[in-house]
């Protein structure tokens, strides 16, 4: 069973190194995208589970602090971005 997960992984990785390549992005860019998904996935199993124990307070505090820490993870995109923005303006 773990090797069936592992080669689907394999497969995966595979197919996001040949996207990257296909649309001349950096490998860095869609890691860093593949990792704000998982914590927004994260971020949601875990307020839906605080709401459903009663602790919407918790829930609410845990979803500003994914909020956040998707934030921080995007802030390479953010500098790539704001440098291609600036080398065309200027």
């Amino acid at each position: 069973m773990l090797a069936l997960i592992f080669e689907q992984l394999e497969s995966l990785l595979s197919y996001f190194e040949h996207l990257s390549t296909r649309l001349h992005i950096p490998i860095d860019g869609i890691i860093i995208l593949i990792k704000c998904l998982g914590l927004s996935y994260i971020a949601k199993i875990a307020c839906e589970t605080c709401t459903d124990c009663g602790e919407s307070s918790a829930a609410t505090k845990i979803e500003f602090a994914a909020k956040i820490g998707m934030l921080v993870t995007a802030l390479p995109i953010f500098e790539q971005l704001l440098g291609m923005v600036t080398e065309f303006a200027g």
